[in-house]
């Protein structure tokens, strides 16, 4: 008997296996967005803080090697595509130069309104929000600067009052002074400490330490600026603010203890000179 022709609604050929084929070659790829999606998500979780694993140095390393893994598999099965595209027009495949078109077309329509909402963005945020976010930051620095001016003033204010009463009362003690030398260097120790200066000493007109109160201070009592004396030989209190350093001091001349000065160091908070 002659073989049976094949009826029109019978396949010549059996093509079951390209399509599980291609369901094959787009399985990773979806594995690899919607896992790079869930661990996007669970990364951004943990570092708001909005999970309870806390956002240590170690487990930021941990989510960028994870995010990390995801990326570069992305990358290589792009590269497979590209590759796979490049062969099939290399070996003249039908539809091959039409793939590619597609592709670059798709490319250029991604691209193209990516670049230009960049280009955009850089324009608004140059003339607009960069202009607003220069003008709070300038609010801020002043701000911060006339903080610290008036942490400064208060400090030379607080400064101004203890050397006046200090030095009032060793002016109260001039007759300890001419009769004992060791016990008025005593008095003026526990002046200093007990009113928290970082150093005191009494100075001659010239500048020379004729004696020096001893203090828990780690740094040694800076020479006093040069005209400081000279200015306060009137009686009022000379203040000396911080320039480079954290430290403030005052001079004033004692009334009742002939030729001398009391001059007083105070640290101030080295924060807060840097924002000067």
């Amino acid at each position: 008997m002659a073989a049976e022709a094949p009826t029109l609604n019978q396949p010549l050929f059996n093509q079951t296996g390209a399509p599980d084929g291609r369901r094959l070659l787009a399985l990773p790829g979806v594995v690899a967005i919607a896992g790079a999606m869930i661990t996007a998500a669970i990364s951004f979780a943990i570092l708001v803080g909005a999970t309870p694993i806390a956002p240590t140095a170690d487990a930021t390393w941990a989510l960028i090697a994870a995010n990390a893994v995801f990326v570069l598999f992305l990358i290589a099965l792009i590269a497979r595509e590209v590759r796979r595209i490049v062969l099939a027009r290399r070996h003249g495949r039908a539809a091959s130069r039409l793939h590619v078109r597609i592709v670059a077309m798709f490319a250029l329509v991604a691209a193209i309104p990516a670049i230009m909402v960049a280009i955009i963005a850089s324009i608004t945020l140059d003339i607009g929000l960069d202009r607003w976010f220069e003008i709070r930051t300038k609010t801020i620095v002043n701000s911060s600067l006339s903080i610290a001016d008036a942490y400064v003033q208060e400090n030379a204010r607080n400064l101004q009052g203890t050397t006046l009463s200090m030095a009032y009362d060793l002016d109260a003690s001039r007759t300890l002074y001419g009769l004992d030398k060791g016990g008025f260097l005593d008095l003026l120790n526990k002046e200093a400490v007990g009113r928290g200066l970082a150093h005191a000493a009494l100075i001659k007109p010239d500048g020379s330490f004729v004696m020096n109160a001893k203090t828990d201070a780690d740094f040694p009592m800076p020479e006093p600026p040069s005209g400081a004396v000279d200015t306060a030989a009137d009686g009022k209190p000379v203040l000396i603010e911080p320039r480079t350093r954290n430290i403030m001091g005052a001079i004033i001349k004692l009334r009742e203890i002939e030729g001398l000065y009391l001059y007083t160091i105070r640290l101030v908070d080295p924060d807060v000179i840097k924002a000067r």
